[in-house]
């Protein structure tokens, strides 16, 4: 019993020595959206996440999961195994992937056309995957508006 214990105390103790109470979580923010030729029942989309590090200590990315709202309603999800060091009190863009369901983006599409909003609500719920944090894995959730004539254009939000 008492090595167990023992083994539990050190793992602890490691585990908090990376992990510091004035560590900031990173911001990840939707840089743009472009939308890609779809393929069957899918609709493709490229994200740039612009990912900044307000500390004063490298974040190493091991590899990232997200998930794309607009208007309220679940866009498209995505995963990327891409590694990445954000260097402190810097930051880095990153392109990825994400799928949506034709006829999911098919409607948000069809509401963007169909409205005269000058701005569409998004949020961005990302999991980020590094030996950074605690227990490995930190969730980011940022929101923000994006001009629907620019996405539609395949320009810069």
């Amino acid at each position: 019993m008492k090595p167990l214990v023992l083994a539990g105390v050190i793992l602890l103790l490691t585990s908090c020595a990376s992990w510091r109470p004035d560590f900031q979580e990173p911001e990840v923010l939707l840089a743009n959206l472009e939308m890609l030729p779809g393929e069957g029942f899918e609709q493709r989309a490229r994200l740039t996440l612009r990912i900044q590090n307000p500390n004063d200590v490298a974040i190493p990315i091991e590899g990232m999961s997200f998930t794309l709202e607009l208007q309220g309603s679940k866009f498209a999800t995505g995963v990327s195994d891409q590694k990445l060091v954000v260097e402190p009190f810097s930051e880095a863009l990153l392109k990825v992937e994400v799928a949506t369901n034709i006829y999911r983006a098919g409607r948000i599409l069809m509401d963007m056309m169909n409205t005269s909003a000058e701005s569409l609500d998004y949020r961005l719920i990302t999991r980020i995957r590094t030996d950074r944090f605690l227990f490995g894995t930190e969730s980011v959730v940022r929101s923000g508006q994006i001009d629907p004539a620019r996405i539609l254009d395949g320009n810069q939000p």
